[in-house]
């Protein structure tokens, strides 16, 4: 009973241990992700990410702060990513914009040969139901000086708690992308999401297919509850609890989007899950 008492002792502090190294060595690869794996992702030939390429400065404004790339403004919400409702849910961005309103963005995409421009759009959802909310518009122009507008010419009220757009501009044969989000006269919370906003090639799909071996905490739950825990503690049951609690501390949502942002994060994360 003692050597049994032990060894479970044992195993929880190798437990432990092997949650602090992985928290350590995930976040050392965010870090290295937001200088390296964004560049490499971007030079695919299906799409690019609207956040890796340079708006026109002279022709952009925020009403608030300043224009935020694959940031939040509220640093200390959902790990500080980009934050929208969709289907009702709070889901988090590896890559976006962010521009307060009022807020004007004006992109030269002469220089790149895609089909479609296609985002979220919205108010972050750090914000709640905070402030009057705002409206957004999307144009586009082949001379930058005469504008068509490409959304609705009454767009709908949107603040944080609002469900999210999903929008598909045509930007073939233009040269020009504009994003303009309005205040209601009031500037409390206008925060303005374009959530994985990219220009992408005709025929591009994205892949919205759960990763398999991330799985959501009521699916560690079930398997859980049928383990003996009282007993000696096998690997297989080991590596389960260090899944559960390493999704818990890092969210579902994140680590899904974390593993389809590239191949290298997907091999990453399931060594660091699998092995």
């Amino acid at each position: 009973m003692e050597k049994n008492m032990k060894n479970n002792e044992s195993r929880i502090f190798n437990y432990l241990l092997k949650i602090s190294l992985s928290f350590t060595f995930l976040f050392l690869i965010f870090l290295v992700n937001n200088n390296q794996a964004i560049l490499a992702v971007s030079n695919q030939d299906e799409f690019i990410y609207l956040s890796d390429i340079q708006y026109i400065e002279e022709q952009s404004s925020v009403g608030y702060g300043s224009i935020l790339l694959d940031t939040n403004i509220n640093t200390g919400f959902n790990n500080g990513l980009i934050t929208l409702i969709i289907d009702e849910k709070q889901t988090p961005f590896l890559k976006g914009v962010l521009a307060h309103a009022p807020s004007t963005l004006v992109y030269d995409i002469s220089e790149y040969n895609y089909d479609y421009f296609t985002s979220y759009i919205g108010v972050d959802a750090s914000t709640g139901t905070r402030g009057n909310g705002v409206k957004i518009a999307i144009y586009t122009s082949s001379n930058g000086e005469d504008w068509d507008l490409k959304t609705e010419v009454s767009p709908p009220v949107q603040k944080g708690d609002s469900e999210a757009i999903f929008v598909k501009i045509d930007i073939k044969d233009v040269k020009y992308l504009k994003l303009y989000s309005t205040d209601l006269k009031n500037k409390d919370s206008d925060h303005t999401v374009y959530a994985n906003a990219k220009l992408i090639k005709n025929g591009y799909e994205e892949d919205n297919t759960p990763v398999d071996f991330i799985k959501p905490l009521e699916e560690y739950d079930e398997i859980i509850k049928e383990m003996n825990l009282e007993a000696q503690i096998s690997e297989e049951n080991e590596l389960i609890l260090l899944q559960r609690k390493f999704v818990s501390c890092f969210g579902y949502d994140i680590l899904q989007a974390y593993a389809k942002y590239s191949d290298e994060n997907l091999e990453t994360l399931r060594w660091l899950m699998t092995d």
